[in-house]
Protein backbone atom coordinates (compact mmCIF):
# COMPACT_ATOMS: atom_id res chain seq x y z
CA UNK A 1 0.00 0.00 0.00
CA UNK A 2 1.69 3.05 -1.12
CA UNK A 3 1.04 6.48 -0.58
CA UNK A 4 1.60 9.24 -2.67
CA UNK A 5 1.57 12.76 -2.03
CA UNK A 6 -1.33 14.10 -3.25
CA UNK A 7 -3.58 11.29 -2.09
CA UNK A 8 -6.47 13.70 -1.31
CA UNK A 9 -6.95 15.69 -4.74
CA UNK A 10 -7.63 19.46 -3.93
CA UNK A 11 -10.14 21.08 -6.49
CA UNK A 12 -8.79 24.55 -7.40
CA UNK A 13 -11.52 27.48 -8.57
CA UNK A 14 -11.36 28.17 -11.82
CA UNK A 15 -13.22 30.78 -14.03
CA UNK A 16 -16.10 29.56 -15.52
CA UNK A 17 -15.98 32.06 -18.36
CA UNK A 18 -12.20 31.58 -18.85
CA UNK A 19 -10.40 28.50 -18.87
CA UNK A 20 -7.13 29.48 -19.07
CA UNK A 21 -7.90 32.33 -16.23
CA UNK A 22 -5.03 32.79 -13.76
CA UNK A 23 -5.55 31.25 -10.47
CA UNK A 24 -6.02 34.19 -7.35
CA UNK A 25 -2.56 33.99 -5.14
CA UNK A 26 -4.62 34.09 -1.98
CA UNK A 27 -6.97 30.47 -3.08
CA UNK A 28 -3.14 28.67 -3.53
CA UNK A 29 -3.61 28.36 0.30
CA UNK A 30 -7.12 26.92 0.22
CA UNK A 31 -7.16 23.43 2.01
CA UNK A 32 -3.90 23.22 2.50
CA UNK A 33 -3.05 25.83 5.64
CA UNK A 34 -5.63 27.05 8.25
CA UNK A 35 -5.89 31.05 8.63
CA UNK A 36 -5.91 33.21 11.69
CA UNK A 37 -8.87 32.70 13.37
CA UNK A 38 -10.34 29.31 12.10
CA UNK A 39 -9.78 28.23 15.67
CA UNK A 40 -12.57 29.96 16.87
CA UNK A 41 -14.98 28.79 14.49
CA UNK A 42 -14.11 24.89 14.61
CA UNK A 43 -13.95 22.87 17.62
CA UNK A 44 -10.28 21.71 16.39
CA UNK A 45 -7.90 19.39 17.68
CA UNK A 46 -4.60 18.41 16.47
CA UNK A 47 -4.03 15.41 13.87
CA UNK A 48 -2.11 13.51 16.60
CA UNK A 49 -5.02 13.66 19.35
CA UNK A 50 -7.32 12.71 17.10
CA UNK A 51 -4.93 9.95 15.67
CA UNK A 52 -4.97 8.93 19.34
CA UNK A 53 -8.65 9.04 20.01
CA UNK A 54 -9.03 7.10 16.95
CA UNK A 55 -6.75 4.14 17.12
CA UNK A 56 -6.48 4.63 21.16
CA UNK A 57 -2.51 4.53 20.90
CA UNK A 58 0.46 6.85 19.13
CA UNK A 59 1.22 6.54 15.36
CA UNK A 60 3.70 3.64 14.68
CA UNK A 61 6.75 5.35 12.89
CA UNK A 62 7.33 4.29 9.46
CA UNK A 63 3.48 2.77 9.30
CA UNK A 64 2.28 3.89 5.59
CA UNK A 65 -1.48 3.26 7.09
CA UNK A 66 -0.84 5.28 10.23
CA UNK A 67 0.58 8.12 7.52
CA UNK A 68 -2.48 8.07 5.24
CA UNK A 69 -4.20 8.23 8.66
CA UNK A 70 -2.81 11.35 9.66
CA UNK A 71 -2.98 12.65 6.35
CA UNK A 72 -7.04 12.19 6.23
CA UNK A 73 -7.40 13.60 9.30
CA UNK A 74 -5.06 17.09 8.48
CA UNK A 75 -7.10 17.04 5.52
CA UNK A 76 -10.51 17.08 7.37
CA UNK A 77 -9.45 19.53 9.89
CA UNK A 78 -8.49 21.50 7.15
CA UNK A 79 -11.98 21.07 5.01
CA UNK A 80 -13.39 21.77 8.35
CA UNK A 81 -11.75 25.15 8.76
CA UNK A 82 -12.03 25.98 5.22
CA UNK A 83 -16.39 25.38 4.99
CA UNK A 84 -16.19 29.05 5.74
CA UNK A 85 -14.93 31.95 3.29
CA UNK A 86 -11.81 34.04 4.45
CA UNK A 87 -14.03 37.00 4.95
CA UNK A 88 -16.30 35.59 7.16
CA UNK A 89 -13.46 34.00 9.26
CA UNK A 90 -11.77 37.80 9.33
CA UNK A 91 -15.00 39.16 10.34
CA UNK A 92 -15.58 36.42 13.54
CA UNK A 93 -12.09 36.94 14.46
CA UNK A 94 -13.04 40.72 14.55
CA UNK A 95 -15.86 40.77 16.46
CA UNK A 96 -14.53 37.92 19.00
CA UNK A 97 -11.77 40.76 19.59
CA UNK A 98 -14.60 43.27 20.27
CA UNK A 99 -16.20 40.85 22.98
CA UNK A 100 -12.65 40.18 24.31
CA UNK A 101 -12.44 44.52 24.56
CA UNK A 102 -15.61 44.74 25.91
CA UNK A 103 -15.57 41.92 29.10
CA UNK A 104 -11.81 43.33 29.88
CA UNK A 105 -13.19 46.65 30.11
CA UNK A 106 -16.09 45.28 33.11
CA UNK A 107 -13.88 43.12 34.35
CA UNK A 108 -14.75 39.53 32.69
CA UNK A 109 -12.13 37.49 31.82
CA UNK A 110 -11.71 35.80 28.22
CA UNK A 111 -12.36 32.42 30.40
CA UNK A 112 -15.77 33.47 30.93
CA UNK A 113 -16.61 34.28 27.69
CA UNK A 114 -14.68 32.28 25.59
CA UNK A 115 -15.62 28.41 25.61
CA UNK A 116 -12.34 26.80 26.68
CA UNK A 117 -10.42 24.59 23.59
CA UNK A 118 -9.50 22.24 25.85
CA UNK A 119 -7.92 19.90 26.84
CA UNK A 120 -10.35 17.65 24.77
CA UNK A 121 -11.85 14.40 26.02
CA UNK A 122 -9.96 11.47 25.01
CA UNK A 123 -12.39 9.81 22.80
CA UNK A 124 -13.52 10.75 19.56
CA UNK A 125 -16.39 13.54 19.94
CA UNK A 126 -16.06 14.91 16.56
CA UNK A 127 -16.59 11.81 14.26
CA UNK A 128 -13.58 12.07 12.90
CA UNK A 129 -13.21 8.52 12.45
CA UNK A 130 -16.33 9.13 9.92
CA UNK A 131 -14.98 11.94 8.15
CA UNK A 132 -11.46 10.28 7.27
CA UNK A 133 -13.29 6.97 6.17
CA UNK A 134 -16.21 8.94 4.51
CA UNK A 135 -13.06 10.76 2.79
CA UNK A 136 -11.86 7.44 1.77
CA UNK A 137 -14.56 6.35 0.05
CA UNK A 138 -14.79 9.70 -1.81
CA UNK A 139 -11.43 8.49 -3.46
CA UNK A 140 -13.54 5.50 -5.13
CA UNK A 141 -14.20 5.36 -8.80
CA UNK A 142 -16.94 7.50 -9.90
CA UNK A 143 -19.34 6.24 -12.82
CA UNK A 144 -19.58 9.61 -14.07
CA UNK A 145 -16.66 11.16 -13.44
CA UNK A 146 -13.16 10.65 -11.88
CA UNK A 147 -14.32 10.00 -8.27
CA UNK A 148 -17.72 9.21 -6.92
CA UNK A 149 -19.99 12.34 -6.48
CA UNK A 150 -20.66 13.94 -3.01
CA UNK A 151 -23.93 13.13 -2.96
CA UNK A 152 -23.06 9.61 -3.51
CA UNK A 153 -20.52 9.86 0.20
CA UNK A 154 -22.87 11.47 1.88
CA UNK A 155 -25.71 8.80 1.72
CA UNK A 156 -23.59 6.94 4.14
Amino acid sequence: MALEDDVLPIKRPVSLEDEDAVIDAKDYDRYVVARAGDHLMVQFQCDLCHFRNIQRRSPEPGSVRDRLLLRCIRRANLDACWARESTTVANNTRNVEKLLEKGARIGVGSGLVMVPAGPCPLRDDNLMAVAVTMMQRSLDAGKNDVYVQYDTVRQL
